[in-house]
């Protein structure tokens, strides 16, 4: 992991000295960092090697010490492929993994499976955090990973910031059968989270990759977004599909459908929002295709 000085407003400049850079995860590909201004640690994951990595890692963005959790993924899987998400104000960081290290359990019938780990910015090295599983996963590094959730309004404007409640939703797989890519809801109260409800599947027999989760609200409706690369079913597109869920109003469950689906040859990138209005045009998503 590399610190560089200087970025907005000086002349740029790596930084190479008091404990910089840090050797994070030996022989393993890191996640996207992400910087906590409140503790001043930065947060990034670890693909998973035959004997190390898969792990949430915290460095101290001052003197580069590094903290890292347990081993959260199978061996030689994709291990923490994303970003963590990081809530400076609730103190807490997600860690979303492919391929879980532990048995099945609880919405997943046979392992490996898919979860999403609650670190607080605290944690210490060895951690295990809180985990709930989200689908079955697959052990491949290349066919399935589990990328970033994102929380609904209703958490980004809890009324205690501090400790809040709203949902997280992520795409991860069906509970059984098969890996097929499937939207999870995840409530969360008081900080902590509850077990997961299932939401629609987004293919047929097709074990594709999900985007990340995008959500935004405008005006009076709460939207996430969502593609997958190969083999969608849902509302308006078959195949490689960018799809809109309206979450107000919509009863959560395995039959909920979405409002509309667009073509994305090979899938979508990581999906953003650009304004917030009413007027024609004046609000959009963007992403690359695959």
């Amino acid at each position: 992991l590399h610190k560089f000085t200087g970025i907005f407003n000086g002349t740029p400049a790596e930084v190479a000295t008091g404990g910089w850079p840090v050797t994070v995860s030996t022989g393993n590909i890191l996640s996207s960092p992400v910087y906590d201004w409140s503790s001043g640690l930065v947060f990034v994951g670890s693909t998973s090697g035959t004997t190390t990595g898969g792990q949430l890692h915290s460095v101290d963005a001052s003197s580069g010490a590094l903290v890292s959790s347990a081993r959260l993924a199978t061996n030689s899987s994709s291990g923490v492929r994303d970003a963590p998400v990081v809530d400076s104000t609730a103190q807490v960081a997600y860690a979303f993994v492919g391929s879980d290290v532990g048995a099945s359990g609880t919405n997943c019938s046979t392992a490996p499976c898919m979860s999403v780990y609650q670190f607080p910015t605290t944690f210490t090295g060895g951690s295990t955090g809180t985990k709930f599983y989200v689908g079955r996963g697959v052990t491949s590094t290349t066919l399935r990973f589990l990328y970033a959730g994102t929380f609904d309004d209703g958490y980004y404007n809890s009324g205690t910031p501090a400790s809040p409640s709203g949902n997280l939703y992520v795409c991860g797989g069906l509970a059984a059968t098969a890996s097929r890519p499937t939207l999870w809801r995840i409530p969360i109260t008081s900080n902590a989270m509850g077990t997961p409800v299932q939401g629609p599947r987004l293919t047929g027999n097709t074990n594709a990759n999900c985007s990340p989760v995008t959500e935004v609200m405008n005006g009076a409706n709460d939207y996430i977004f969502a593609s997958v690369t190969a083999g969608g079913n849902d509302t308006g597109c078959s195949g490689a599909c960018v799809y809109m869920y309206n979450l107000t109003g919509l009863t959560w469950a395995p039959a909920a459908v979405a409002n509309a689906g667009i073509a994305a040859t090979g899938g979508a990138s990581g999906i953003i929002v650009d304004n917030i209005s009413s007027t024609t045009g004046a609000s959009q998503i963007y992403y690359s295709t695959l």
